[in-house]
């Protein structure tokens, strides 16, 4: 309303004083949560960015460990002397 409709009021000193801090406090507050807001966002972002890139590695090595159980015909997870052995789904494709 005072920004359509401005009136000129005369203030003391102390007034003017005490509606510069409140205003100078309230734009403060403003900026704040503006910088708060923009932290957050970008935060979101670059979690949902590792989140998908994440998500990306695994599909790539599980279509390329499938790939290749497929063309070579073998147990290619079957390392250290059969310590770790693939999974019975993923042998079922290597026969």
């Amino acid at each position: 309303m005072c920004v359509l409709n401005p009136h000129v009021h005369v203030l003391s000193d102390d007034a003017a004083v005490i509606a510069y801090t409140t205003l100078t406090q309230h734009l403060d507050k403003l900026v704040v949560v503006a910088v708060v807001v923009v932290v957050v966002v970008v935060v979101v972002v670059v979690v949902a960015v590792a989140v998908v890139a994440v998500v990306v590695v695994v599909v790539v090595v599980v279509v390329v460990v499938l790939v290749n159980v497929y063309i070579y015909g073998k147990k290619i997870l079957t390392v250290l002397g059969g310590g770790f052995c693939a999974p019975r789904w993923l042998r079922h494709w290597s026969r």
